[in-house]
């Protein structure tokens, strides 16, 4: 396993990175607000004890992140976000929107799975990604134990827009 403050400094550096990007960036600063708020609150809501954790979230027009949650805690929950995403993004209420979950992932290829939580987030602009990070963040900031050398068991990729279909007028 990599030595601990190795690995640490990366984190540290990949963070005021990110922030820098941020500062510059407003779509860069936009995709990591609501994702950043949206993975701490479901990190937050299994540290109180929640096992299925499903969740949506919003930037509003006054730039504030807000929170939806599934009324139905089954497959569907993520629907149910969705849906309640387009409808405000087709009302002009939201300037981007993100749904996340909890789901088992490889920590590195053909490694052991652990749960990771994935983020579908959407700006108004028509970015769309998704990511996952672990949800035990000692995985970043530790290391992945049996590898060596620092690791970032982080995956994001662009996808298609499923909660802005349409440019709403704002």
């Amino acid at each position: 396993m990599v030595d601990g403050a190795e690995q640490s400094t990366l984190i540290a550096k990949l963070r005021l990175v990110a922030e820098k990007q941020a500062a510059k960036d407003p779509t860069f600063a936009s995709l990591r607000l609501i994702g950043k708020t949206l993975i701490d609150e479901i990190r937050k809501l299994v540290d109180q004890g929640e096992t299925d954790v499903t969740l949506g979230a919003f930037i509003s027009r006054d730039n504030e992140v807000k929170f939806v949650r599934p009324i139905a805690r089954n497959q569907n929950a993520q629907s149910e976000i969705v849906t309640t995403l387009r409808r405000l993004s087709v009302a002009g209420q939201i300037l981007g929107g993100a749904c996340g979950s909890i789901l088992q992932r490889p920590l590195v290829p053909n490694g052991p799975s652990v749960p990771f939580i994935e983020a579908h987030i959407e700006l108004v602009n028509g970015m769309a990604i998704r990511s996952a990070v672990p949800l035990d963040i000692s995985l970043l900031e530790k290391g992945v134990p049996g590898k060596s050398g620092v690791t970032l068991p982080v995956y994001a990729r662009k996808v298609e827009p499923r909660i802005f279909l349409q440019t709403p007028s704002i």
